[in-house]
């Protein structure tokens, strides 16, 4: 453990060192280390550096967080990085500003019918909700969430015009029983694509206070969940949120 002062020689300055002290006591306290400890130490700790990571020597990976938020963080992979020869990150375009808000860490839901998970993360991302009983998400799909309203519109656009076309051809019995058939399956699937973007599928999106909210249902009674969100910014690289559990 290293703070800002000289171990050997403390009588040299900076010595008692309170983030060495909260660190130490950190580390002597815990039942083990994992990532999740380092960053809670990292939190605590922090004195307004615009980045803090997390190296896993034994994996070759680094946690990025930025800008003092220890919601949300990104994972390089140093061999991968090395073999891409000499080039820059513009690491502040990598994330989306993700919080979690709600459900709680940690927090008993009174409705385990459905349960509205919610966060705070940039709208010109997209967003991958996952929940499952499995703290590692393993073989657990992704509740997909687009947030930008121009992607939206359009789509309800394409339903609009190909109802008017449905009606224009019906009308005037110009169309083969085929045809008809086909058409009837775009009007559909249209339609429930335009549902699923305008927040008819769960999905609410405060633009104003930059949140978005999802409310999966048909949760289990007494059973605890854990869930985080994983976003896209305009990079190529993902950021994603610390797990929070739920218990229902």
């Amino acid at each position: 453990m290293v703070t800002n002062f000289y171990l050997l020689h403390p009588e040299k300055g900076w010595h008692p060192c309170w983030r060495y002290t909260a660190a130490t006591e950190r580390m002597e306290n815990a039942d083990e280390f994992s990532f999740r400890l380092f960053r809670d130490i990292l939190d605590e700790v922090n004195l307004g550096s615009n980045y803090s990571q997390i190296n896993n020597l034994s994996k070759g990976e680094m946690y990025i967080f930025n800008n003092h938020n220890f919601d949300e963080f990104v994972t390089l992979n140093v061999k991968e990085e090395l073999q891409k020869g000499q080039h820059d990150i513009l690491l502040p375009g990598y994330f989306s500003n993700i919080k979690l808000l709600s459900p709680e860490d940690k927090e008993i839901v009174s409705d385990s019918k459905k349960v509205t998970m919610k966060w705070q993360g940039d709208i010109s991302s997209n967003y991958q909700l996952y929940c499952s009983t499995d703290p590692d998400f393993a073989n657990c799909k992704p509740i997909k969430v687009t947030t930008n309203p121009m992607q939206s519109s359009f789509v309800s656009s394409i339903a609009v015009l190909f109802s008017g076309l449905f009606f224009f051809t019906f009308s005037f019995k110009a169309v083969s029983k085929k045809s008809f058939h086909l058409l009837i399956l775009v009007i559909v699937l249209c339609s429930i694509i335009s549902c699923q973007h305008n927040g008819v599928n769960n999905v609410e999106i405060d633009y104003e206070n930059q949140t978005v909210s999802v409310t999966v249902k048909d949760f289990q009674p007494s059973v605890t969940y854990y869930w985080k969100v994983v976003a896209t910014a305009n990079s190529p690289i993902k950021s994603e949120s610390i797990v929070w559990s739920f218990g229902t």
